[in-house]
């Protein structure tokens, strides 16, 4: 009944505050580890990249899933998602060091009764990207989701040299200079 709960909390959950995928995670993963010794980290490779509003949210829900599961079950030391924002991809990898997921739960894809991971490829499979779970009894837990540059990432003004000559043209508009970036290291 919990879980039918969540899931019921969760279709009217959208991501609205806040707008980037490393501070939807960072936030969600420090209200999971209150009152938990467990450290959690989130780690950004490459610069961070505006996401369309629907990849956003079901990749969020997908690692909030990720996070909540490791938090509550792994029994893990330490947790970690790590986004890599690469020219041809978008991938995110969340891993803990802790139980790991039982062989015979990750061979038929599901707990009796529960619908984390086919939720999970349920909401992947709808935004085109591809989802792998490895895990082994007692060695953790790791999940990778990978989505196409094209389908996850806001597209840019074309920034190549005649882009930017032709903007210097006189009588060209000057006023729209396209998404501010702004980058990430480690939060």
């Amino acid at each position: 009944m919990l879980e039918g709960r969540e899931l019921v909390l969760d279709l009217r959950e959208t991501v609205s505050e806040p707008s980037d995928l490393p501070t939807a995670f960072c936030d969600f993963g420090e209200r999971m580890r209150k009152g938990s010794s467990c450290d959690f980290r989130v780690v950004v490779n490459g610069t961070s990249r505006p996401l369309h509003p629907v990849v956003l949210e079901e990749l969020f829900k997908i690692g909030k899933e990720a996070l909540a599961n490791a938090f509550r079950h792994s029994g893990a030391h330490s947790i970690e998602a790590e986004l890599n924002y690469e020219r041809s991809e978008l991938r995110i990898r969340i891993r803990d060091d802790g139980t790991g997921i039982d062989t015979v739960i990750l061979q038929k894809g599901h707990r009796e009764g529960h619908f984390g991971l086919p939720g999970m490829k349920e909401r992947a499979k709808k935004v085109g990207a591809h989802l792998e779970v490895w895990s082994r009894p007692g060695a953790g837990t790791e999940i990778e989701m990978r989505i196409a540059a094209q389908i996850a990432y806001v597209s840019e003004p074309n920034v190549s040299w005649l882009w930017k000559v032709r903007r210097l043209w006189p009588g060209t508009k000057k006023d729209d200079d396209g998404p501010v970036q702004k980058g990430h290291g480690s939060i």
